[in-house]
């Protein structure tokens, strides 16, 4: 596969079997691309922008940023490995077969966007905001996440079990999802307070 800087990738390219690989002190800006069997690999920059790209049979690996940005884009078959994002803003965006492991997500913007078959395994996401998205078996086994909002979303088969879920905004938005029942009496109090439960002292 031929190697390719970061810094080298234009907007509306369109690159196949390439690996991408370096650093930059500002943003990359990667709208409109189009990525085919791409690896890009241990890339880091403040802001990385693949808004209205395409992305197919790609793995992102070991790749830092403050600001990713996916909005509207179309991401099927896919694989983020080992990534770090302070925010990563999916909203509007299509993810089919995609794959998180071992990430680390501060805040993650899926809003309106549509899941289908995604998984995060082992990862670390301290804000999961669906709010309006379309969640179609979508799982987190072994992923902490300490909230998740999904108010106005439509989840099916979404499987939470295997997830360490440290408090939801909204009870609502939960109708859909799979949880055990140590995870609902974990959730309780917040449940309690969606529905406007005073919880006394004994």
């Amino acid at each position: 596969m031929h190697i390719m800087n970061a810094v080298d990738v234009t907007p509306e390219a369109t690159l196949d079997s390439v690996i991408i690989e370096g650093a930059s002190s500002g943003s990359l800006a990667w709208p409109q691309v189009t990525f085919l069997e791409v690896l890009v690999h241990n890339v880091s920059a403040e802001t990385i922008d693949l808004s209205d790209a395409h992305l197919g049979d790609c793995t992102l690996r070991s790749v830092t940023a403050a600001t990713l940005e996916t909005t509207r884009s179309g991401i099927a078959s896919a694989t983020f490995d080992s990534c770090r994002f302070g925010v990563m803003k999916a909203s509007e965006a299509v993810l089919r077969d995609v794959e998180f492991v071992g990430c680390k997500i501060d805040y993650l913007n899926l809003r309106s966007a549509k899941l289908r078959d995604v998984s995060f395994r082992d990862c670390v996401i301290s804000e999961f905001d669906g709010i309006d998205a379309d969640l179609t078996r979508v799982s987190f086994p072994g992923t902490r996440i300490n909230d998740f909002s999904a108010h106005g979303a439509r989840l099916k088969d979404v499987d939470l079990r295997t997830a360490q879920l440290r408090g939801i905004t909204d009870a609502t938005g939960l109708a859909g999802v799979t949880m055990t029942h140590s995870q609902v009496l974990d959730l309780a109090d917040a449940f309690a307070t969606h529905l406007g439960i005073i919880v006394a002292a004994e």
